[in-house]
């Protein structure tokens, strides 16, 4: 039998002592919450429970002992809830999103005992218990970065050149690219490195879903001046923003929906929604990921990316198939 990993069966300890009117005793703890069952003896349980104990306490969870009548076997333990819990916050579903995606950085990194006190008390306050129903579509989730967002920040915060195979959307095309990082962004859901492209001589943004194999940094450091916020926001919204009609499919793409304008109308059993944009491959990169979930009306050069991208996509997987 697999056993349970320390970070689950401290969770596990947790919800424990948290759903418990009254102290749990080491018995009860060591044969109801899972994890503590792969102790293979009373000495190897009372190792592993007081280590537990000190991480909790370290992550400033308040574990209280309570004793009784002075005999050992009846000391139980609770966590204080009053001195845990935060009073309400109210967050809006942005800067949720923004909370969930801190955390699973976090989770990825190695983290300080503060961060994860300041993580797991957030949570409890704002109800992150259900974030799945609360953030559905305002979180870019970290894995459609991929393996590159590491090394892409360490190499905009060194200032070092990066060069990596991309595949063109438009195209289908890989080709060799060598860039200035200067920023790493999120734009429907998806991942973007705003850089300036040496060959090109302009700013130009990639999707890092669409990097294909090895990202090489180079090991020169300060190799470039940091770009200005002036210069950034000119690279980013230089585009007149736009509006884009759209019909989506009932009960689907949340994320869009949050930020679009209804219009009232009906396509069929489609809502019709407008929708602003700047950068017309940004927006074309959103909607061929939502598939049949959303269906183009104007205006036509979207419309157009849009069936092109596909077609793209539809000989790519014939090609490979």
């Amino acid at each position: 039998m697999a056993r349970t990993p320390p970070s689950e069966r401290l969770l596990n300890l947790v919800i424990a002592l948290l759903n418990t009117r009254r102290r749990l005793t080491r018995e009860e703890i060591r044969t109801t919450v899972v994890g503590y069952a792969d102790a293979s003896s009373d000495a190897a349980f009372e190792r592993m429970f007081e280590r537990d104990k000190d991480i909790l306490r370290e992550l400033g969870i308040p574990l209280t002992t309570v004793g009784q009548d002075g005999a050992a076997d009846d000391v139980g333990y609770l966590i204080d809830q009053q001195s845990w819990a935060l009073t309400q916050i109210d967050l809006t579903p942005a800067e949720l999103g923004v909370l969930s995606l801190a955390a699973e950085l976090w989770h990825e990194q190695s983290t300080t005992a503060d961060a994860v006190r300041g993580v797991s008390k957030l949570r409890a306050s704002t109800g992150f218990g259900q974030e799945g129903q609360i953030l559905v579509g305002f979180a870019p989730r970290l894995g459609e970065a991929g393996k590159h967002l590491r090394p892409l920040l360490g190499a905009i915060a060194g200032r070092h050149e990066v060069t990596f195979r991309y595949r063109a959307a438009s195209t289908g095309e890989t080709i060799s690219r060598s860039v200035q990082p200067w920023r790493v962004y999120t734009y429907g859901g998806g991942w973007y490195l705003l850089a300036f492209d040496t060959l090109r001589e302009e700013p130009r943004s990639f999707r890092l879903s669409r990097i294909q194999g090895k990202l090489t940094v180079s090991a020169t450091g300060d190799a470039f001046p940091a770009p200005t916020e002036e210069v950034v926001q000119a690279a980013r919204g230089s585009e007149e923003h736009r509006t884009a009609k759209l019909a989506i499919a009932p009960n689907r793409l949340h994320a869009l929906r949050a930020r679009a304008n209804g219009t009232g109308q009906k396509l069929v059993d489609r809502d019709v929604v407008t929708v602003e944009f700047g950068d017309l491959e940004q927006l074309v990169d959103e909607l061929v990921s939502y598939g049949d979930g959303v269906l183009v009306l104007e205006p036509a050069d979207v419309k157009d990316s849009v069936l092109a991208r596909l077609r793209v996509a539809a000989q790519l997987g014939v090609d490979s198939g």
